[in-house]
């Protein structure tokens, strides 16, 4: 997938552009998806400081 390509660097950002702006829009709602599950399980939360944590960027449902 070239999001994976991307993350890893083996992609520059523009082909990533270039790649996402040829998507019809709805294959880009379902490139952003992806994205945002992928996201999600690296717990990008640890990473954040007090500050954001306290200010409700990264909200958990539990």
């Amino acid at each position: 997938m070239i999001l994976n390509k991307l993350a890893q660097g083996l992609r520059s950002t523009a082909e990533g552009l270039e790649w996402f702006e040829s998507l019809s829009e709805d294959d880009q709602r379902k490139a952003l998806h992806a994205l945002v599950l992928f996201c999600g399980r690296l717990r990008p939360w640890k990473w954040c400081t007090g500050s954001t944590r306290s200010g409700g960027l990264f909200r958990l449902r539990g």
